[in-house]
């Protein structure tokens, strides 16, 4: 893969639970920006699943995103998605019929109604 790929969450619980010691003020700057598009990137050794995998990367990328149905997905799945974007770089994100175009030609079935993405917004990344 030549992308980097983040663990996306239902909600601020359970980043808490892959995250539970962070250096004071993340925690609460993370309650103030999420759900939302950010990709929070945390050295590996802070984050529990990356130490029980053995991680092979220096840093993961953690996301509550804004859009409900993802969160939904990864609540009714029960674990952590790994994803990466579909979207080049600096490109604005795929939605609705752009979307479902990309889905079929790539033949990646997708989990709602790519239709009913009417916008999307890129995440913004931070390191700590």
């Amino acid at each position: 893969m030549d992308k980097p790929c983040a663990l996306h969450l239902p909600n601020l619980a359970a980043l808490s639970r892959l995250a539970p010691t962070l250096p004071p003020g993340l925690p609460r700057w993370m309650e103030r920006v999420l759900p939302g598009p950010w990709t929070v990137l945390l050295p590996a050794r802070w984050v529990v699943l990356a130490r029980e995998l053995g991680w092979p990367w220096p840093l993961v990328g953690l996301r509550v995103p804004d859009d409900a149905r993802f969160r939904s997905l990864a609540e009714a799945v029960g674990a952590p998605l790994l994803m990466s974007s579909i979207n080049p770089h600096g490109a604005d994100p795929l939605h609705g019929a752009r979307l479902a175009e990309w889905l079929a030609q790539n033949g990646v079935p997708a989990a709602f109604d790519p239709h009913s993405v009417t916008h999307a917004a890129a995440s913004a990344v931070v390191a700590f």
